[in-house]
């Protein structure tokens, strides 16, 4: 009976070890299921944080893209209105300075009005070059277009200082 017994003995240790492998074994299977969804689940999330950040940085650079454009074509129209009041203004001058008196006055003053409208554009221009934000551009184009207006409205002062001055109607 002592083997017999010994023989349960020795079966029921066996087959208690083979239980611990047996959980040892599944919990080793779950952990690397675990693991590997994990991993996978990491893979997944940096490939769509990849794919977000190329979309990003597309975006932006499309966006710049047309910044630059934007700000090259005022500069181009805001250069073009200027050399066109300049050139008025330049050849107004010389005729300036052949009058004498209060018109010769006024149209000083006319040229200085221009100048000082033309050094306002310029310096306002200046910063058009740093602006790197597209929400500022629409606020800085309409103040550079309107300073180009108040340089040609000065060139056109000039001229207006140089006409005759209307004659009174006799009664």
């Amino acid at each position: 009976m002592c083997k017999s017994l010994c023989a349960a003995l020795l079966v029921a240790l066996t087959l208690s070890f083979t239980g611990c492998d047996d959980a040892e074994k599944k919990a080793a299977e779950a952990k690397a299921a675990a693991e590997a969804t994990a991993a996978k689940a990491k893979a997944e999330a940096d490939a769509a944080a990849a794919k977000a950040k190329a979309e990003a940085e597309k975006a932006a650079a499309e966006a710049k893209a047309r910044l630059d454009a934007d700000k090259e074509a005022l500069t181009k129209s805001l250069t073009d209105g200027l050399a066109e009041a300049d050139k008025k203004v330049e050849e107004l001058k010389g005729k300036v300075a052949k009058l004498k008196g209060a018109a010769k006055k006024k149209g000083e003053d006319a040229i200085t009005a221009y100048e000082n409208a033309k050094k306002a554009l310029t310096e306002a221009q200046a910063s058009l070059a740093g602006l790197a934000d597209p929400a500022g551009f629409a606020e800085l184009s309409t103040k550079l277009s309107a300073l180009l207006e108040e340089a040609k409205k000065a060139a056109a002062g000039v001229e207006e200082a140089l006409a005759p001055p209307a004659k009174k109607k006799k009664k």
